[in-house]
């Protein structure tokens, strides 16, 4: 494997697990919401539950149980950029990679994504790979783990959420 290969590898790698670590965190999130007694098996429920279908459970918990304005909005904006960074994840983890040396030049990367979708038909998108732009969504991927953070311990002071 070439550097560039292993960078690649690597940024994805970090990308599974911020996503893994971001999933974790709107679990707790969700747990918290419901009474003591409640909340395990809230866990045990929402564990199973693929990742968009889990932010729309937690947007429609919020909804019926918080209702301080304030704390909603930061609540949508956490759930509008988890739901962006699916988007992102997704386009990365289900890409192929190819790896091209040029004589006299670095490894180049073009990354392409092949789609089916209903009414639209076929789509095939075929990019120069940016492991700047991979390292953005993992930034913002820990900066949405850290609102999420944020958002608990502001519950927690509230007394509007329990998680310890």
């Amino acid at each position: 494997m070439s550097r560039a290969e292993d960078k690649t590898a690597i940024l994805l790698g970090y990308l599974v697990l911020a996503f893994q670590d971001l999933e974790a965190n709107l679990l707790f999130l969700l747990t918290g919401l419901f009474e003591k007694t409640d909340s395990e098996l809230a866990r045990v429920l929402a564990c199973q539950l693929p990742y968009r279908k889990l932010l729309n459970i937690l947007d429609a918990l919020f909804r019926k149980k918080i209702r301080q304005r304030d704390i909603l909005e930061r609540f949508q904006k956490i759930v509008s950029e988890c739901s962006r960074l699916e988007e992102k994840r997704n386009t990365y983890i289900h890409s192929h990679y190819h790896f091209m040396d040029i004589v006299g030049s670095d490894t180049r990367i073009h990354r392409t994504k092949e789609r089916v979708r209903r009414y639209r038909g076929y789509d095939l998108l075929m990019e120069e790979y940016d492991s700047d732009e991979l390292d953005k969504v993992l930034e913002s991927a820990y900066a949405v783990m850290d609102q999420i953070n944020e958002l608990i311990s502001d519950l927690e002071e509230r007394g509007i959420a329990s998680y310890f």
